[in-house]
């Protein structure tokens, strides 16, 4: 039976051993190795929960800005194709667009399908509408 009991204690100390070395302690002392080793185990798993704490809130921004962005990329597309109508009520109209036509063909759309706005143009100050109030009259009657 010694030799069960000593064989067991090698066991015991080679684990102690083991756990000593991932462990980021300088005690050699068994008990105080184990107590380390809990204390080590136990921030760890403090770590781990707030890890996936956190994960979680990002998931849900995530969720929200993929969200947002689909409702941005409605909305631009609903705002291209009334522009398109107007614009098309105007040209009937015989209005003219001259620097505002220059390389309008529609969002551009990348591979998730989310539109590129940069290509479509834009309104500025410098903007030149052929439009007076007799123009808008005209695009009224094209709209009747």
């Amino acid at each position: 039976m010694d030799s069960v009991e000593r064989r067991r204690r090698e066991v015991i100390n080679e684990g102690i051993e083991n756990i000593a070395k991932l462990i980021p302690s300088t005690d050699k002392n068994k008990g105080a190795v184990l107590q380390n080793a809990c204390r080590y185990i136990t921030d760890l798993d403090g770590k781990i929960k707030d890890f996936d704490n956190e994960r979680r809130l990002f998931e849900v921004a995530q969720q929200e800005l993929v969200s947002r962005n689909n409702s941005l990329r409605d909305s631009a597309e609903r705002a291209w194709s009334e522009t398109q109508k107007w614009m098309n009520r105007c040209r009937d109209a015989g209005l003219q667009f001259d620097d505002y036509d220059a390389g309008l063909e529609g969002p551009d759309l990348d591979e998730s399908g989310a539109a590129n706005m940069s290509g479509m143009g834009a309104v500025t100050e410098n903007s030149s509408f052929n439009v007076g109030m007799s123009s808008v009259e005209k695009v009224d009657k094209a709209v009747s």
